[in-house]
């Protein structure tokens, strides 16, 4: 791929947030400049950490405000039970679950107990106690068998 100089570069950084603003995929812009989705993504990311945080904010209000209108549009294709609707819906909702940051990874407490040597031990015990009393039992169990047999 040739060098992209500053200006083109430009150009084409406004056209991807002009797209994302509109609701265009990224793939779908990305094919239309010439690169690569990669690259959009990654203008695009360098684009919005570059953008003030009071225009950083309006873009977030449109985005979310996209989702909305999105979710509204839906409404009837789900209520009548169409699958593509509810399909559409579904990744509507997955998109404004990350959007949010509702899909934070949870975070899990882990509890290890650790046993002493000497509860180690008594465990040993207690499982060698329990082996022998059932090889005790065992005849008395078959000869009961037997005689209950006979």
């Amino acid at each position: 791929m040739a060098k992209i100089n500053a200006e083109d570069k430009a150009l084409m950084v406004k056209r991807i947030l002009e797209a994302k603003r509109a609701g265009i995929s990224l793939g779908t812009v990305a094919e239309e400049l010439g690169i690569s989705q990669r690259t959009a993504y990654n203008w695009y990311n360098e684009a919005l950490r570059s953008i003030p945080a009071v225009d950083l904010q309006a873009h977030r209000e449109e985005q979310a405000a996209r989702l909305e209108l999105l979710w509204e549009k839906l409404q009837p294709g789900i209520a009548q039970g169409s699958a593509r609707s509810i399909e559409v819906g579904a990744k509507v909702l997955a998109d404004a679950r990350k959007f949010l940051g509702l899909d934070a990874p949870a975070q899990v407490e882990h509890t290890v107990i650790q046993k002493t040597a000497a509860e180690r031990e008594l465990e040993q015990l207690l499982e060698q106690a329990e082996r022998a009393n059932y090889s005790k039992q065992a005849p008395k169990i078959s000869e009961a068998i037997d005689t209950h047999q006979d």
